[in-house]
């Protein structure tokens, strides 16, 4: 068995109320709480406790990549194992690591590993985690659906960057390169070992075995989700056929060592306090966007799903607690009350125009949508159908015309070529901002976004071209022709 030092990095000055006070340690966490002078102090502190660990006598120190949050100070740890290179003789150098699926293009991902390779003397361990969803979804952004088919392809092409001598072409889906050639080549043949961080996705466990990777479970929650989850990935990797080398897995887990448990409580128990309840302080709707975790892997999960399952634990309940069982929570949605069915969504939106006075021709240059939709669950989510519902705005107050035949009542224009709509190039700037009040009026405090994303944006685009060329239009669609109309109205002294 090896030992290694594992480094998260976090900020360790948020204020004792930080749970009550702010919702998330993760994603919107304000950035008024972080301050750099501290954070000079901290990463040189941390990055002095790594050195230590490896005169101490620790076989690897691990580092790993975290994004919008006070969990983990490191963006980019890349930077600190560079650092480390220089300052280290004897550890592995382990990134766990690169969530492959945020570079574009993935090919940075494999220049800079092979940069540390060779830096390190060949001490360097590659690690490729999808990636949390707070990081992943929220912070940048990623489509649940389509993030683990990215992460494969971004993997794909990072290995072949570091096992085909001569430039080659890749054409993905998500990454399409005419020269692959990266400079330098990592120092270890035919690359750097590979780990693969998780937290219990069932399809990773097969992924990694047949890739004779090293799975790395990364655990919190005590000794017994973790032999459930490590007898799953042994038992694929007899059903695939390999062998039970014991460097095919890690685990990580949390150690306090003292003389005695009152004495490791006295020690520890603050430290414990603040971290599980402090920088492990996320609410549910960040932890798992829908789409993030497949069905299969949710079922078979014995690590609870949410971080809200510590809040109230003390540190005698958790010691008690996680060496049994897995920390678990089951309740019931309270019933809904008061008359939920008044509680409306709302909005308001303000658009930016530019108007050609010589053609009419109407370019929308930004539109500002607020909206109020009671808590929001999924705010990636949500601010995405804010988006689609502008944009149908946009076509209809602009573009689209159903031109009907007087006789007969038939439309005479059923055809894209003829029925206009807006296109890719005429979406501009869209700046979503949702307003999340918890009000009470049901037992979830949401209420869908509904009509308001699209209902005001005509109004607004209307107000707009009023504003620029000072003369009302009174129907839809806003064309050149109505524009020209107005201006030429406006100029002989008719209704503005």
């Amino acid at each position: 068995m090896k030992s290694h030092f594992f480094h998260l990095m976090p900020y360790k000055h948020l204020p004792a109320d930080f749970a009550a006070r702010y919702r998330s340690v993760w994603v919107d966490v304000p950035s008024h709480l972080y301050d750099p002078v501290r954070g000079h102090a901290i990463y040189n502190e941390y990055l002095d406790e790594l050195e230590h660990a490896d005169q101490a006598g620790f076989d690897g120190l691990c580092v790993n990549e975290h994004h919008s949050n006070a969990y983990g100070l490191m963006p980019s740890p890349n930077l600190m194992l560079a650092a480390l290179t220089r300052r280290t003789r004897r550890a592995a150098l382990v990134v766990l690591g690169n969530s492959l699926a945020l570079y574009n293009p993935p090919i940075r991902v494999a220049e800079e590993m092979a940069m540390l390779d060779v830096l390190s003397g060949g001490r360097f361990v590659a690690g490729f985690p999808v990636g949390s969803s707070m990081d992943t979804n929220f912070a940048y952004g990623q489509t649940p659906a389509t993030l683990r088919e990215k992460y494969r392809e971004a993997h794909e092409l990072v290995m072949r960057a570091w096992t085909t001598p001569e430039p080659f072409t890749f054409n993905g889906k998500y990454t399409q390169l005419r020269y692959v050639n990266v400079w330098p080549r990592p120092l270890q043949k035919p690359h750097p070992p590979v780990w693969i961080p998780g937290t219990g996705s069932i399809e990773t466990w097969e992924w990694v075995a047949r890739n004779d990777y090293s799975y790395s479970f990364l655990s919190y929650f005590g000794f017994k989700p973790a032999v459930h989850n490590m007898q799953g990935y042994w038992e694929t990797v007899d059903r695939v056929g390999k062998d039970r080398n014991p460097y095919r897995a890690g685990y990580l887990q949390l150690v306090a060592v003292s003389e005695s448990d009152a004495r490791a409580e006295a020690e520890y128990a603050d430290a414990a306090s603040y971290f599980y309840h402090r920088c492990l302080h996320v609410p549910d709707h960040f932890f798992a966007a829908p789409g993030y975790m497949t069905p299969k892997s949710m079922q078979a999960a014995k690590t609870p799903f949410s971080f809200e399952t510590l809040k109230k634990l003390s540190w005698k309940e958790a010691c008690g607690k996680l060496p049994e069982e897995g920390v678990s929570a089951t309740a019931a949605r309270a019933e809904n009350h008061g008359d939920a069915w008044k509680r409306f969504t709302s909005g308001a939106q303000f658009a930016e125009v530019e108007v050609d006075m010589e053609t009419g021709i109407v370019r929308v240059v930004k539109v500002v949508a607020v909206h109020d939709c009671g808590l929001v669950v999924n705010a990636l989510t949500t601010e995405s159908q804010v988006q689609g519902g502008v944009i149908q705005g946009i076509s209809y107050a602009l573009y689209e015309n159903r031109i009907l035949d007087g006789g007969t009542g038939r439309m005479v224009n059923p055809n894209v070529e003829q029925y206009k709509i807006v296109g890719s190039k005429d979406v501009p700037e869209i700046e979503v901002h949702l307003l999340s009040v918890w009000d009470g009026v049901n037992n979830t405090h949401s209420v869908g976004i509904g009509e308001p994303a699209t209902v005001p944006t005509a109004g607004a685009i209307a107000n707009a071209v009023s504003h620029a060329i000072g003369a009302r239009i009174h129907r839809l669609p806003i064309t050149p022709e109505s524009v020209l109309e107005a201006i030429d109205r406006a100029g002989k002294g008719g209704r503005a």
